[in-house]
């Protein structure tokens, strides 16, 4: 959890999002799928806390076990809500994209 952590705190600082903005649970990794009901609850807690307009969350076509769980439950939690899904090249099966940002110079030398 500890490099977990890490990476979440260095990606929230380039993204701009305050740290006492993020949560994090701790579940063990390669178990998710026996915690659905756990993990619904969870996102439900913060979709009445934070009521987002749009929600970012793995492609149902990730082959990892908790990164497919997690889409699953947003996907059921958020349904109403506009999900965008990103993924994950070690995991997806294929790159499918069907947006596509600009990434400038400077972009590029802040990551």
């Amino acid at each position: 959890m500890e490099s977990a952590s890490k990476y979440m705190k260095e990606s929230a600082k380039i993204l701009g999002v305050p740290f006492e903005n993020i949560r994090m649970e701790e579940f063990q990794s390669r178990l998710l799928p026996y915690h659905c009901d756990k993990i619904r609850l969870l996102l439900q807690e913060v979709k009445k806390e934070l009521k987002p307009e749009l929600v970012f969350t793995h492609t149902f076509g990730d082959r990892m076990q908790d990164h497919h769980t997690v889409a699953d439950e947003t996907f059921r939690v958020f349904r109403d809500t506009n999900i965008m899904e990103y993924e994950v090249l070690s995991s997806s099966l294929d790159f499918t994209p069907s947006v596509y940002v600009e990434v400038s110079e400077k972009d590029i030398k802040n990551i």
